[in-house]
């Protein structure tokens, strides 16, 4: 076999020099021995300013440290391939002599370790370069060992609660020990595994080392109950937590996970991508927020699954506003409402990673003659109305097909079914989402049944309906411009009048002086109101009006199934609990809208009227 250095036939000598793989005596930043032997592997996704971070830190002797990164994050491919390789290539010599991988069980350790069996026996450029030679006798996926030059080292995986004791090879103990996802969703509902599972890390496979060794953990911490949670509370490792976004919104991986095609140039969302469709692209001299892959898991997962696998953040589900509460179907006319309320919550900061900017449109509605029902075309990308079969189930709708994000937020027909992810809404061909052709009717005569079976035509019962929302992380600029865009919208359609409300220690200052700036290049200004009420405590206020889901009274616009912002809003709504750590901005927006349609709701109830004294004795 020719030597990677040798002259080739015709070969300069500067293309020699070019060619020639790095020497082990040149001394090689982590990522330069990365672009250098694997360059194709990070041509696409270069490393991240963490995983340098982490790799300079690891180098240290006797480094002890706790990684809680999130999914995604290439934690296992840095501590468990990577990062071992250059401390194996290191000038002064290798860095450690038995490398001990531990995964949550032996063949999932044996996985991980498979990256480096494969470089260390099949890469034979990388091998040559730095003096590798594979033992043959002591070789296989989970238990080879390797020499360089004339250093043996061997590399081992176990499982968690494998007994570690006595572990060691011509004399050398684990001095490079890896922990790659201990945990896992089954132990982490059983306290008293997860407990023996702790003690287990600090007196069995911490002590099987001697002398100066080095141990990292690697996992996100999607449960305060999990053995990474717990180790990096006792405060004796070095923690690095990485989330999909940082303190200031940005993501923390930018290089693999940020917009690359058709996207302006690296900086424009430094604000926080929150991803937009077409009806909120409102200000083309607006720096918009860039979809990316986290957002379309943020809309799949829901937010409390996000929060969890995304962010570090474990939370529960909420249990005040459940799944089965949410109901969607088609809106009336605008002009059918008896009140129209949109609820403006601004935040102080422009940082995406400051509270939620929220903004959300509701309507009270008591029932409404047969001239108030929607005109056919009203819904051209949503329901195309159902016949009398099935129109006590809106799942029907001819055109309806729910989508895996959508699952998350289930549809309550009249008759009472809940469809939700294990009985989902939508069909094949011949199932409930298949196109009828004798499905077509009257659409003013459907609708009036649709309303009949949610419970919301009866004259004098109140019904809220939620019709629009904003909720996002963004600038200022992008929620004035909503809210003047709803405000045109609906006053274009005529016959119907909103109100825009604000606290009213928020109606002065810089914030407001958007909205003024706005209406001087509009030409009009949007009237919003101060909501003075003294208010309570914003949890108080957002569980004080559960009441409302419980009893079926609030309906989602069937025509905003699809959409962003109010998939965002009842993702939060969903995952509200008392002490949670999530943002609740939507549901706040939602308190402040229904606090004010309350008083409309009212019925007055007939007056008590007391007999006179000189009517005691009278015979009734």
């Amino acid at each position: 076999m020719q030597h990677p250095i040798q002259r080739k036939r015709g070969e300069t000598t500067h293309q020699l020099q070019k060619n020639k793989p790095p020497s082990v005596s040149k001394h090689l930043t982590y990522e330069q021995f990365l672009t250098t032997h694997f360059g194709e592997v990070f041509r696409l996704s270069p490393c991240a300013t963490y995983h340098l971070d982490a790799a300079d830190a690891a180098l240290r002797p006797n480094y002890k440290g706790i990684w809680q990164w999130y999914r995604g994050a290439a934690k296992s491919l840095h501590a468990g391939t990577f990062l071992p390789l250059y401390l194996l290539t290191q000038s002064s010599g290798p860095a450690f002599r038995f490398m001990l991988l531990v995964g949550h069980s032996r063949e999932a350790a044996a996985k991980q370790l498979s990256d480096l069996f494969y470089i260390l026996k099949h890469d034979k450029e990388f091998c040559d370069t730095y003096h590798i030679t594979p033992i043959t006798h002591h070789f296989s996926k989970s238990n080879f060992a390797i020499r360089i030059k004339d250093t043996p080292i061997v590399f081992m995986a176990i499982g968690a609660g494998q007994s570690p004791r006595g572990l060691r090879y011509f004399g050398n103990r684990p001095d490079y020990i890896v922990c790659d996802d201990l945990d896992t969703a089954t132990r982490a509902r059983n306290p008293h595994r997860v407990n023996q599972l702790v003690d287990w890390v600090q007196q069995d496979l911490i002590p099987t080392s001697d002398r100066t060794f080095r141990f990292i953990m690697v996992g996100n911490r999607f449960s305060e109950n999990t053995v990474i949670h717990k180790l990096a509370a006792t405060n004796k490792y070095d923690l690095i937590r990485v989330n999909a976004y940082d303190t200031l919104g940005r993501l923390t991986w930018p290089e693999k996970y940020a917009v690359t095609s058709s996207s302006p140039a690296k900086g424009r969302w430094a604000k926080g991508p929150e991803g937009f469709n077409s009806e909120n692209i409102i200000n083309a001299n607006e720096p918009r927020q860039a979809p990316n892959w986290f957002e379309s898991q943020r809309a799949l997962l829901g937010e409390t699954a996000f929060a969890r696998e995304y962010m570090n953040t474990p939370v529960t589900d909420g249990t005040i506003f459940k799944p089965e509460y949410i109901t969607w179907a088609p809106a009336p006319e605008l002009a059918a409402f008896d009140k129209l309320i949109c609820y403006i919550d601004p935040s102080f900061s422009d940082s995406p990673v400051a509270d939620f900017k929220a903004a959300k449109l509701w309507g009270l509605y008591r029932g409404a003659s047969q001239s108030s029902f929607p005109a056919k075309g009203r819904w051209p990308e949503g329901p195309e109305g159902f016949n009398s079969e099935n129109s006590n189930n809106p799942s029907a709708l001819p055109n309806f097909q729910p989508t895996a994000a959508q699952a998350l937020h289930c549809l309550r027909p009249a008759s009472g079914r809940v469809c939700n992810v294990e009985q989902p809404c939508g069909g094949g061909p011949s199932g409930p989402g298949a196109v009828q052709e004798s499905s077509f009717i009257d659409k003013t005569a459907t609708h009036q049944q649709a309303q009949t079976q949610s419970g919301a035509s009866a004259q004098g019962t109140a019904t809220l309906y939620h019709l629009r929302a904003f909720v996002r992380q963004c600038s200022m600029t992008a929620l004035v411009n909503w809210c003047y865009d709803l405000y045109e919208e609906i006053r274009n359609t005529g016959g119907a009048a909103v109100t825009f409300y604000m606290e009213a220690n928020l109606l002065q200052g810089s914030l407001m002086q958007h909205f003024d700036d706005e209406g001087n290049r509009r030409g009009f200004y949007l009237p919003i109101r101060a909501d003075k009420r003294h208010k309570p405590a914003k949890v108080q206020r957002i569980q004080a009006m559960a009441g409302w889901w419980e009893r079926g009274k609030v309906i989602y616009d069937h025509a905003q199934l699809a959409d962003a912002d109010m998939n965002r809003g009842i993702n939060q709504l969903l995952a509200f609990e008392p002490g949670s750590r999530l943002h609740d901005d939507g549901p706040d927006a939602d308190e402040g809208a229904i606090h004010l349609l309350n008083p409309v709701t009212h019925n007055t109830p007939p007056p008590i009227i007391f007999p006179s004294r000189n009517a005691r004795d009278s015979v009734w």
